[in-house]
């Protein structure tokens, strides 16, 4: 397994952009690896901006500058497998582990990758941690 990528499911993006506990650590692995996501993350990380905003946690001029720096890293400097391409994979792979299909999309295409799984989602670790290579960041 190649250690100098990883593939880094929507919830730590947007940890990374989006002002939490797991900023800091969230902005750490994405120095530390070359980034690898699905292209599904775009619209993962739309969704956090749009939750943040209605339920008035953050001024959304904020919300919008960061989920704009978000989308410019992903299409810059993150290596994106379009979810078109592994959604079969992904099916199996969410009914084998009983986890969504969304983040089976992430765990098959680290499989596919053969790259190391990063997930703030501990259901998603627990779920999968024995068949692939997965860092669980916690606060």
């Amino acid at each position: 397994m190649d250690n100098s990528s990883a593939v880094f499911d929507s919830c730590v993006l947007a940890a990374a952009f989006f002002q939490e506990d797991l900023t800091r650590k969230a902005q750490e692995m994405l120095m530390l690896y070359d980034p690898i996501t699905v292209d599904f993350a775009r619209i993962e990380i739309t969704n956090v901006a749009c939750k943040r905003i209605l339920h008035g946690k953050t001024n959304p001029d904020i919300i919008r500058s960061a989920l704009d720096t978000s989308v410019e890293f992903l299409n810059d400097a993150c290596f994106l497998l379009k979810a078109s391409d592994i959604i079969d994979a992904a099916y199996e792979c969410a009914i084998t582990h009983k986890i969504t299909v969304y983040d089976a999309l992430y765990l098959t295409a680290a499989m596919k990758e053969e790259r190391i799984f990063i997930t703030a989602d501990y259901a998603l670790y627990k779920a999968a941690h024995d068949v692939h290579e997965i860092v669980l960041l916690t606060t």
